[in-house]
């Protein structure tokens, strides 16, 4: 069960427009306004060969043109017509049964009265063949949701304040950047970071870089990392652990926040109670934690003096309520010995504190210290080979990592700041972006019903690097591929792009080529009439499918066409033939740099004397200047 094709009477610059979406059929609509007459009319499609044969992937379409006419206007409506939004005119969508060649031909339209003015229209078919009135396996209906039997799965990195509202507040299928945004700061998320917020505040004189802490999307951060993990993690222990060139990350890497330490020392020298020897305890507490050998061991050993250190930095005995709570600190670092147990002794002094108010950092760190054997006990440790003898280690990404990520992630001093950082490696940008798009539609998948699924994602090669834009549709394929048979599913693709990368992957009766009329409108502009998309060339793409007549970049543009009418002896920017000749080593393009040297040949030809002149000026002032 696939979507095959759309007619579109009027929505936003959309008026009166057939779509199709690839397969061995294409749909001709053709609709009499006057008499409210749609009539659709089917043809094979030319040179048709099915690419997803024995797959899980049953399609991949993209839907691609120059800027504003249309390309994520016509994937919002899909999903506005999933999320059974309101529609005023009519729509048209062609679902098509491949396993039994049934099809449904739905006509979408709003039925409440505020809506739906104008007449309904009536779908004329052809009077016989597969596509005909007579035949049994075509069945019209009108004011459902044609997607009822399909999930659709959508994915956007775009920033707009429509995404969030077209498929409803409480979708978990919709990935998008906006909408899990939206939800990452819903008001009792925010409520609970305010209340955080200014616990911390009360009191306290050395909030002076509060304003620079305050970061809600941080509760987005901490979400979307634990996507992340619960990806990576699902991913190696399904043993899919590789796409093409991307490896998955098997192992995250966290070190300590060492600023704590010079910190500190500045606040001994305020205190007027005496806290020298937590110098001393520094020393010593890294001594031992340099000496051992077994990491767990090591981290735990880490944490709990870190944990010492930051508490008294950010002044979190305070909220004990004890009234002499600086004193007994103070008397606790005065006997502390400097033994093999300072730790257990650390660990002991830190668990007997908890605040008044519930939820406090003191509290979080009574939690975490009382659950520390627990939370680390099912995590592999060593120490990183990249940053060895450095204190980072790094973690194997489990189930489980979550769980102690969380917690340290939940203790965070006045600036905002962690004891522990993380990141999970190796990681460019690039592997970042593909990874966490993954991680969404992994997520989607966990709560995804039905058999059939329609991923839809508008511009997903956003902001990556050429050479992944070139991989994108193979990585995707492969993904989809696996969760296909993991889930059972049957799935199809349906992308907006701007990129010819992506163009070169989908042949071209899978694509959609838009344009805009006289008066700025969508125009669909038929596969037929364009090259053969399939393994194309990048620039003939350019200019086919994306109605880019330059392929020079606009500023260099302009500076040859200076150039040129400098040696055409046309007014210009440049002053000499010896600016254009040194100008004209900097082109990258053979063919133009040549026509160009040719030109300036004939030049100093012409002009040797003007030319040699020049030469004889640039050698002396070169020799002045060194």
């Amino acid at each position: 069960m696939k979507l095959v094709a759309i007619w579109v009477e009027d929505y936003m610059k959309i008026k009166n427009q057939g779509f199709n979406f690839g397969g061995r059929n294409t749909y001709e609509f053709n609709f009499d306004q006057e008499k409210r007459i749609l009539n659709v009319s089917i043809q094979n499609t030319d040179d048709y060969y099915d690419l997803f044969s024995n797959s899980e992937i049953i399609n991949i379409s993209g839907i691609i043109g120059i800027n504003g006419s249309g390309k994520s206007s016509l994937l919002k409506l899909i999903n506005v017509i999933a999320a059974e939004k309101p529609l005023v005119n009519n729509v048209v969508v062609i679902i098509e049964n491949e396993e039994d060649n049934s099809y449904e031909i739905i006509d979408y339209v709003s039925t409440f009265f505020h809506f739906g003015k104008k007449q309904a229209i009536n779908i004329s078919l052809p009077k016989k063949g597969i596509f005909s009135e007579e035949n049994g396996k075509i069945i019209k209906k009108k004011n459902i949701n044609p997607f009822k039997e399909i999930d659709l799965i959508f994915y956007s990195n775009l920033s707009s304040n429509q995404n969030v509202n077209y498929l409803g507040l409480d979708n978990p299928l919709d990935r998008s950047v906006d909408y899990q945004l939206r939800q990452s700061l819903s008001p009792s998320k925010v409520s609970e970071y305010l209340k955080d917020y200014n616990k911390k505040k009360e009191g306290k004189e050395t909030y002076l870089l509060l304003e620079e802490s305050f970061n809600l999307q941080s509760i987005y951060q901490n979400e979307r990392l634990e996507r992340m993990v619960s990806f990576l993690s699902d991913s190696i222990e399904n043993q899919f652990s590789i796409i093409g060139d991307i490896k998955f990350p098997e192992k995250i890497t966290i070190w300590f926040n060492e600023n704590i330490f010079p910190e500190t020392i500045k606040l001994i020298d305020k205190s007027e109670y005496d806290f020298n020897r937590l110098v001393e305890i520094s020393k010593h507490c890294f001594k031992l934690y340099n000496e051992e050998g077994n990491f767990k061991e090591k981290l735990k050993k880490g944490i709990i003096f870190h944990y010492l250190f930051f508490s008294f930095y950010n002044d979190f005995f305070k909220r004990t309520g004890e009234l002499r709570y600086l004193e007994n600190l103070s008397t606790f670092v005065k006997s502390l010995p400097l033994d093999d147990n300072i730790f257990n002794s650390i660990y002991e002094y830190l668990i007997t504190h908890k605040s008044q108010t519930q939820n406090h950092e003191i509290d979080k760190i009574n939690d975490l210290l009382n659950n520390l054997d627990v939370l680390l006990e099912n995590i592999e440790i060593s120490e990183s080979k990249e940053f060895f003898g450095n204190g980072n280690f790094e973690l194997s990404i489990n189930k489980y990592l979550w769980n102690f990520l969380k917690e340290i992630l939940l203790i965070t001093d006045f600036k905002s700041e962690a004891v522990i950082n993380y990141s999970i490696t190796p990681f460019s940008s690039g592997e970042d972006a593909i990874l966490y798009q993954l991680s969404e539609f992994h997520e989607a998948f966990k709560h995804s019903k039905k058999e059939n699924i329609i991923i839809s994602i508008d511009e997903g090669e956003l902001y990556l690097h050429p050479e992944w834009q070139r991989k994108y549709i193979n990585t995707l394929y492969q993904f989809f591929q696996h969760y296909g048979k993991k889930y059972d599913k049957r799935i199809q693709i349906i992308i907006t792009s701007h990129s010819p990368f992506i163009v070169s992957d989908i042949p071209k009766y899978n694509l959609i080529f838009l344009t805009k009329d006289e008066f700025g409108n969508c125009k669909v502009s038929k596969s037929e009439n364009h090259l053969p998309t399939l393994g194309g060339n990048i620039f003939e793409l350019f200019n086919d499918g994306f109605y880019v007549k330059e392929f020079i970049s606009e500023f260099a543009f302009d500076k040859i066409n200076q150039a040129i009418k400098f040696l055409n002896n046309q007014e210009s920017d440049f002053k000499n033939i010896l600016e254009v000749e040194n100008f004209n080593k900097l082109i990258g393009e053979l063919l133009i740099r040549d026509e160009i040297q040719k030109m300036i040949d004939f030049q100093k030809m012409k002009n040797f004397d003007e030319y040699y002149e020049l030469i004889k000026i640039g050698i002396k002032n070169n020799n002045e200047t060194n």
